[in-house]
């Protein structure tokens, strides 16, 4: 399959049904009719989802079942999810990320990104293809549960603040993928003594594909418990995907997420120790689930990344048919971007196909991985 993931290198639970959507002090399209009369729920498509960063994949337990993808609690990085706007609904405000260093500028371009921090994404692509529990995932996604030795997996109820955030997908499977750099990975037995020395191209982006979920609406919960958000996802592209990006990056690396900035490229750093956080998601198989030792020989921690590919790996988000607005005014008033087209002051509507805004994402400093169920 075709990689449709780019970093530039130097380097959620249970079926939604549509009549949950709407509560609290939910809504659903809000702003642009347009927008939701553009994203024809009875046409083909596949919503591709393009992972990256520090994210642990959780697979179901059985066939059919929900795939976790965990976001670990990590300083200084950004956890967003990114999908295209037209710009002038009614949630963009609250929702949407409206500073003028990130928020605005990917907002005239269309994009609108949610800080995973204030919100929580509901499970999302249930009526899909079903995902089976012999998935897809890649061999280079590093398996932490089979890296500490097997004896620790992911017991989901046992989590606290290590874990962030989390994406649950109701359906789905892996699809392409991309690797940046190649690490010296030295999986140990039970007892924490190294087995052997491998080079493996860790996975940098990851594609989550949906086909024809059941609703092609994001519903997204404030932290505080105190507002829903059903959001309507774009129409899909000329080549029947609608794409999204999931990243948990570094955040001096916010720079590479589209529409990406103009800024010199960091050189690539050894910083293997990120890893630390995704073991802090594991558990150990017994009854009381306790969590792997800080010190455990069995955090065993890649080291030595060599540079894979220096043009990177390209992810994309799908901006919708009614496209982005030009010249937002300042977020000093944000009934600016409130209320129906025409109501947006000093800007001027872009009529244009669907599209794709695309950008390299530079990460060395954190990589995907798996993990068993405990």
């Amino acid at each position: 399959m075709p990689n449709r993931g780019m970093l530039a290198a130097t380097g959620v639970l249970g079926t939604v049904a549509l009549c949950a959507l709407l509560s609290g002090r939910g809504e659903q399209a809000g702003g642009s009719q347009a927008l939701a009369a553009n994203y024809g729920a009875e046409s083909d498509a596949t919503v591709v989802v393009h992972l990256t960063g520090l994210v642990l994949v959780v697979p179901p337990g059985q066939d059919g079942g929900q795939t976790h993808v965990l976001l670990p609690s990590i300083a200084q990085h950004a956890a967003w999810l990114g999908f295209g706007v037209a710009g002038d609904e009614a949630y963009v405000p609250r929702l949407c990320l409206s500073d003028a260093e990130y928020g605005l500028p990917a907002l005239r371009e269309g994009i609108c990104y949610v800080d995973l921090d204030r919100w929580s994404l509901q499970p999302f692509g249930s009526g899909g293809q079903p995902t089976p529990v012999v998935n897809t995932l890649p061999p280079q996604l590093l398996n932490a549960s089979r890296a500490s030795g097997g004896g620790y997996g992911v017991h989901l109820p046992a989590l606290g603040d290590e874990l962030r955030a989390q994406v649950v997908f109701g359906a789905g499977q892996a699809g392409g993928h991309c690797s940046l750099a190649s690490w010296i990975h030295e999986p140990v037995n039970a007892r924490g003594e190294p087995e052997r020395s491998d080079p493996l191209p860790l996975v940098n982006v990851l594609d989550w594909e949906m086909r024809n979920p059941a609703a092609r609406v994001l519903v997204f919960r404030s932290r505080s418990g105190e507002e829903t958000l059903a959001v309507p996802l774009p129409a899909p592209s000329a080549d029947g995907r609608i794409e999204l990006l999931l990243a948990h990056v570094p955040v001096e690396e916010r720079d590479d997420l589209p529409p990406a900035r103009p800024h010199a490229p960091a050189a690539p750093a050894d910083t293997a120790h990120h890893f630390d956080a995704m073991y802090n998601l594991l558990r150990d198989r017994g009854t009381h689930a306790r969590p792997l030792p800080a010190h455990s020989p069995n955090r065993r921690l890649p080291h030595t990344p060599t540079v894979l590919r220096p043009s990177g790996c390209e992810v994309g988000i799908t901006v919708p048919r009614r496209g982005a607005v030009e010249a937002l005014p300042p977020f000093a008033s944000t009934l600016a971007l409130t209320g129906s087209p025409r109501s947006v002051a000093g800007s001027r509507r872009l009529e244009r196909p669907a599209s794709v805004a695309r950008s390299g994402v530079r990460t060395f400093s954190c990589v995907m991985g798996s993990g068993d169920r405990s």
